[in-house]
């Protein structure tokens, strides 16, 4: 659809008059969509079927990486990511690095009007490492707080944020995957802050 929709651009170029540039760049845009939608979709499925390594994990590598990766969104909008001591956990690198990155995105994402200001904490309980990230942003209302970690539940308009609403989704699958259970405290214009656990090294 997006290749047609270009080369038609292409081939009649000055021909076409403002209407149809515009209902070609829609076209555009919900292909754009589409295939963020089956991106996330793979992912989500993937997240549910990959097996889990029990190797040890440093959990201050795994958000470094996640950092490094969120680094330019970090510097552009001038986000403060502070943390604690860092455990080691049993599991997998690759599928954690990607839930410190969906809920750090998130909390750069949902943030109101003054700067992001993010906090990844830990405490030892019992047998397993309870980590969360807390955040200064938008909040939700506690009513939203199992409806959020549902797959392409979105709590805001496309226009208002972007994204398909599957990020939290993926991270139930994987923290859930490691044995683990990830829940939210938050309130309205107050910040949010997700909690997860994992089995210690």
């Amino acid at each position: 659809m997006k290749g047609f929709a270009d080369l038609i651009e292409k081939d009649a170029g000055d021909a076409l008059d403002e209407h149809t540039v515009a209902l070609l760049d829609r076209i555009v845009q919900g292909a754009n969509r589409m295939q963020e939608l089956v991106a996330d979709l793979l992912d989500y499925a993937r997240a549910g079927t990959q097996q889990i390594p029990s190797d040890v994990v440093s959990c201050e590598e795994v958000l470094a990486s996640a950092l490094a990766d969120l680094g330019a969104a970090i510097s552009e909008r001038d986000v403060v990511v502070s943390h604690d001591e860092l455990p080691l956990v049993r599991g997998d690198r690759v599928t954690l690095t990607e839930v410190f990155e969906n809920l750090i995105g998130n909390a750069m994402k949902f943030h109101g009007r003054e700067l992001p200001v993010i906090h990844v904490g830990a405490e030892r309980r019992g047998p397993d490492w309870c980590l969360w990230v807390r955040d200064n942003g938008i909040g939700i209302g506690s009513r939203f707080e199992e409806r959020i970690f549902e797959p392409f539940r979105r709590l805001h308009t496309r226009d208002e944020y972007s994204g398909t609403g599957i990020g939290l989704a993926i991270c139930r699958k994987i923290v859930e995957r490691h044995g683990g259970r990830i829940w939210m405290e938050s309130e309205p214009d107050k910040g949010s802050t997700f909690f997860f656990t994992l089995p210690t090294a």
